[in-house]
């Protein structure tokens, strides 16, 4: 599992100059163990096969809630996202983050119900009012704008964002109509936030998903094959798709390109940072 990832700061230290000689041996021995731990860490990393955002991952139980939320009124958001976590035969519920909101308009969720992660990608799958074709639903600039301020707090000095059940209902209008779920803005606040929304919305972002929910008894053998990006993998899971749902990681861990780096692509990093590191150490002493 691959935990979102800050951009690491390397300090090095000559621990050797100020060490006695008969230390020195021990500082040598504490180096080599790091490396041997990291090079764990990575091969844990190169053997996961599903990012984990944010504390939640591919096959995680989850619920939905009204837990201190607000709107509704259209039976959509907000929902309070509920992760399940066991101890033995103890269960515990973990709130998760941002309230969340619907993608899809005509599909459902029952409050309280166990679903489980499919996938967390970048698109709505197997339904909707915009139709549902061989490639999903893929999340448009707009929305993810909208909902990063939104969970992130900014829309409050944006757009005077509060929360209460208007701008609740608001936003959860705004993003049916982004994505092409209703075409008319009907709530008090729906069109302040698609002007904001069409005006400053760039690029696509890497920190706002998709949750593909599935009902807890789909066949564990067609939710490991499910794919968001692979149509075929579909029709084995469809009887049990429920409503997805926009999910915000607060710090991705960005590479260059705006993507999120795969755990192999991590791994590497990691090896390659404390080989480096222990190198520069080994010549220092020379």
């Amino acid at each position: 599992m691959t935990e979102a990832i800050r951009c690491p700061i390397i300090v090095e230290f000559d621990l050797n100059r100020s060490l006695p000689t008969g230390h020195r041996s021990y500082m040598t021995a504490f180096l080599t163990n790091l490396l041997r731990l990291s090079l764990f860490s990575a091969i844990l990393l190169l053997t996961t096969s599903s990012a984990c955002w944010a504390g939640l991952m591919k096959g995680d139980i989850v619920k939905l809630d009204r837990t201190a939320t607000f709107g509704g009124s259209s039976g959509g958001g907000e929902f309070a996202l509920h992760k399940l976590i066991t101890s033995g035969s103890t269960e515990t519920w973990l709130q998760l983050g941002a309230p969340t909101f619907c993608l899809e308009f005509n599909e459902h969720i029952v409050l309280g119900e166990r679903l489980v992660v499919g996938a967390i990608s970048d698109r709505a799958v197997l339904g909707g009012v915009s139709g549902s074709t061989g490639f999903g639903d893929p999340l448009s600039a707009q929305t993810q704008y909208l909902y990063a301020g939104y969970a992130s707090g900014q829309l409050s000095s944006a757009v005077g964002y509060v929360s209460d059940n208007a701008w609740a209902d608001s936003m959860q209008e705004a993003i049916w109509i982004l994505e092409g779920e209703v075409s008319q803005a009907t709530k008090a606040h729906t069109q302040t936030l698609l002007d904001h929304a069409n005006l400053y919305a760039g690029p696509l972002l890497n920190n706002v998903f998709s949750l593909n929910l599935f009902k807890s008894n789909v066949p564990t053998a067609a939710l490991s094959a499910f794919d968001p990006t692979n149509s075929a993998t579909w029709g084995a899971v469809s009887a049990y798709h429920r409503q997805d749902q926009l999910f915000y990681v607060a710090s991705p861990g960005t590479t260059g390109s705006g993507h999120v780096p795969e755990p192999a692509s991590l791994a590497i990093w990691l090896v390659g940072s404390c080989c480096t590191g222990f190198s520069r150490r080994k010549r220092s002493t020379k």
